[in-house]
C-alpha cells in the first residue's frame, strides 16, 4: 500500500488547500445567506437581483470545491485549476465591485483590495511553480497515466 496523498504533499500546497476551502466554505455562506435572506434582499433598491448572489455563491463553491478535490487528491488538473480559480475569480470580484456594487465610502479601500489580491495571486502562483509542487502533481500524472 502507498502513503496517503496528505503525508507526500508539499507544505505550500496544503496551505493553497486551505486556503480554497476557506474560500469554497465563504461561498457557500454567500448562496445560503442570499437564499435565508431572499425577502430583504428583494425589499432592497439594488444593482442586482437577489438571484445574483445565490447563483454566484452556488458558482464559486462549486469551482471552490472541485479545485479542492483536485488539489487534495491529488489530481493531475489540480494546479491547473487552481490557477483558473484564482485568475477568474479575481476578475469577477473586480467586475462585481466596479459593475454590481452602489459606490459608497468603500470605494476607498481599493488600494489594500488590489494589493491584498495581487499578493494573494502571487503566492498561488509562486506555490504552484515551486519544484515540490511540480513534483507533486506530475508524480500524480504518472499514476494516473501508469
Amino acid at each position: 500500500m502507498g502513503k496517503p496523498a496528505q503525508a507526500n504533499r508539499p507544505w505550500g500546497v496544503t496551505v493553497l488547500l486551505a486556503l480554497v476551502l476557506m474560500f469554497t466554505g465563504m461561498q457557500a455562506l454567500r448562496l445560503w445567506s442570499a437564499m435565508s435572506s431572499w425577502e430583504l434582499l428583494s425589499s432592497l433598491v439594488l444593482r442586482v437581483p437577489p438571484l445574483y448572489f445565490a447563483l454566484s455563491g452556488a458558482l464559486w463553491a462549486l469551482a471552490g470545491a472541485a479545485t479542492a478535490y483536485g488539489l487534495a487528491r491529488p489530481a493531475p488538473w489540480g494546479g491547473g485549476a487552481a490557477q483558473a480559480l484564482a485568475l477568474s475569480y479575481t476578475a469577477f470580484f473586480w467586475a462585481d465591485r466596479l459593475l454590481a456594487q452602489a459606490r459608497g465610502p468603500q470605494d476607498s479601500n481599493w488600494p489594500f483590495l488590489a494589493t491584498l489580491g495581487l499578493l494573494l495571486l502571487g503566492s498561488c502562483f509562486a506555490i504552484l511553480a515551486s519544484p515540490a509542487t511540480k513534483a507533486y502533481f506530475m508524480k500524480a500524472r504518472h499514476r494516473r497515466e501508469g
